[in-house]
């Protein structure tokens, strides 16, 4: 992004937005906008590049989510989503913590694997020719992935425990085994594939 660009950003939720608008971005022309992605607030053929990561494993529809990103792409614009294939993550050695979290996504996401999906979604969509690459890292003594795997399931354990997946007890359980993986540096982490998928409008 250069200096003289301007960027939108979206979300749903009045949070999330105060906590971007508080962010120093360096001079550069951010705003922030309370929306739906599956029927966003502006008009057809609106800007040069349309971007979304981790949003369409949430979305009931993720269909009409892609739509609108095509719709309001000026043409020859180019639209791109970055999502996960939750259906993936391990450590060595072994932790049970990890070896439960693609049911544990299942559980509070609408498409847990919506990466494996996300090229058909696109042709679905109404996009042409969209193309693809797939992504996957590994973590061998750094804490970055670990706290995130952690703080993640932290922030979905109250929906586990009230959707029945989980008693608290259990989830407690849990959270201790993630602090341990994080805890111990020879634990070798490999995470869940992230698919890209980007089309020209």
């Amino acid at each position: 992004m250069t200096m003289d660009s301007e960027c939108i950003g979206v979300d749903q939720d009045p949070a999330l937005l105060e906590v971007a608008r508080s962010q120093d971005w360096g001079g550069r022309r951010m705003s922030f906008e309370q929306g739906d992605a599956t029927s966003l607030p502006f008009e057809d053929d609106s800007f040069d590049f349309v971007f979304s990561r981790y949003l369409l494993v949430h979305v009931p529809e993720p269909v009409k989510a892609i739509r609108e990103m095509l719709r309001v792409a000026k043409p020859g614009g180019a639209v791109f989503a970055h999502e996960p294939d939750l259906a993936f993550t391990c450590c060595y050695p072994p932790n049970p913590a990890y070896e439960q979290t693609t049911a544990m996504w299942a559980a509070v996401f609408p498409h847990p694997l919506i990466g494996r999906q996300l090229v058909h979604l696109f042709r679905e969509a109404g996009a042409i020719s969209p193309r693809a690459a797939a992504d996957a890292s590994i973590e061998n003594g750094s804490l970055d992935l670990k706290r995130l795997y952690r703080m993640s399931f932290e922030s979905i354990g109250a929906a586990l425990v009230q959707a029945g997946s989980m008693k608290q007890a259990e989830f407690e359980e849990r959270v201790e085994e993630f602090r341990l993986v994080e805890s111990d540096p020879s634990i070798t982490v490999i995470p869940h594939p992230n698919i890209a998928v980007w089309s020209i409008a």
